[in-house]
């Protein structure tokens, strides 16, 4: 029983194929003759397989390169480069890295580019040492204190492209005294010292949170670094920090000397200052504020450990639309829920 669907199928295939090959012929029989005796089929009922190259070439057509390629490569296609563009950025000796990076290729398929469009293509040029030595002593003699770079900068201009250890050692040998000369001690940094505690007191003040009008005023001694007062406020006025120099004074003992920037909240603490030493003491130091180095160190931790996270918290409800920094009652609600948390974060950060 099993082997009758088995013949039925094959008799099914039979008659399919027979059918297939009587299309076949019928449809080349249509072909002319010169066709035909190209593609072998003279004999509808034999199937040969011939090229369309070959067809197009008997016909006395012709296919374009790109046409041609299409239809002899396999795999995948050849990556299309401008002859043009790359001559051009060959020219102006842009390194092959570089150029390969733009082009969005190899560097092996732009070597190949190279090769195949016939580019004379050298990174440096071909020059002795003798004339290597020659141009840079003539751009030394007009440009004595030339180094390195600029000295290739003035053989690139005339045209000489060679390598920086070939122009250094030109240099060297036309004037071994010139790279000694041009060189350079590094920049001595002063040492910060002062002779003991409550010498100085770092003043400054911070405005990472100024957008939600909180200000951050804090002072430091320059001998322990002990954080003598910090606290944020709701404004920047100098009876604000005033009054926290005072409260540390009370506190720490009165400092011999201030050091603070040239902000106008920092008048009242200045005339503090010369009221209680005399302003022949010079006990205010004014200054650009990057000089003012031990308050400017905590500036930075307090950045990084303390506001960056409240800034964070502050960010995130403005950009859902519930906090408004231009508005009174947002501004109030803001201060009386974060104010003592900031401050409370910020005695904690000063302990440690």
């Amino acid at each position: 029983m099993s082997s009758r669907p088995d013949e039925l199928s094959r008799s099914i295939a039979s008659a399919v194929s027979r059918a297939v090959e009587r299309a076949v012929g019928q449809a080349l029989s249509a072909l002319p003759s010169q066709s035909s005796r190209v593609l072998g089929l003279e004999n509808p009922g034999v199937h040969s397989v011939a090229t369309a190259q070959e067809l197009a070439n008997t016909q006395g057509g012709s296919t374009s390169p790109d046409e041609d390629e299409m239809i002899r490569s396999k795999g995948r296609p050849r990556t299309g480069i401008d002859k043009e563009q790359l001559e051009a950025f060959l020219k102006l000796k842009i390194p092959v890295s570089k150029i390969a990076s733009v082009l969005h290729v190899s560097r092996p398929t732009l070597y190949k580019a190279i090769r195949d469009y016939d580019i004379d293509y050298k990174r440096f040029s071909n020059v002795s040492e003798a004339e290597i030595h020659q141009a840079v002593e003539v751009i030394s003699t007009s440009h004595p204190n030339a180094g390195e770079t600029m000295v290739m900068g003035h053989l690139r201009a005339r045209g000489i492209h060679v390598q920086r250890s070939r122009v250094r050692s030109a240099i060297h040998q036309n004037n071994p005294a010139g790279p000694m000369s041009r060189f350079h001690p590094p920049i001595r940094r002063r040492v910060y010292s002062v002779p003991c505690p409550n010498y100085v007191w770092h003043i400054d003040g911070n405005h990472k949170l100024v957008r939600w009008r909180i200000v951050l005023h804090h002072a430091i001694d320059g001998y322990s670094r002990l954080v003598v007062f910090g606290n944020c406020s709701t404004n920047n006025k100098a009876r604000t920090v005033l009054q926290l120099y005072q409260e540390a004074v009370r506190k720490y003992g009165r400092p011999f000397r201030v050091r603070t920037d040239h902000g106008g909240e920092n008048v009242d603490v200045w005339r503090d200052m010369n009221q209680a030493w005399g302003e022949e003491a010079r006990s205010v130091i004014v200054g650009s504020s990057v000089h003012n180095q031990r308050v400017e160190r905590h500036n930075r931790a307090a950045n990084e450990q303390e506001l960056s996270v409240f800034r964070e918290e502050f960010y995130q409800p403005e950009s859902e639309g519930l906090l408004n920094p231009l508005n009174e009652t947002d501004l109030f609600c803001l201060h009386y829920v974060y104010l003592p948390r900031i401050n409370k974060s910020q005695r904690i950060h000063h302990s440690t």
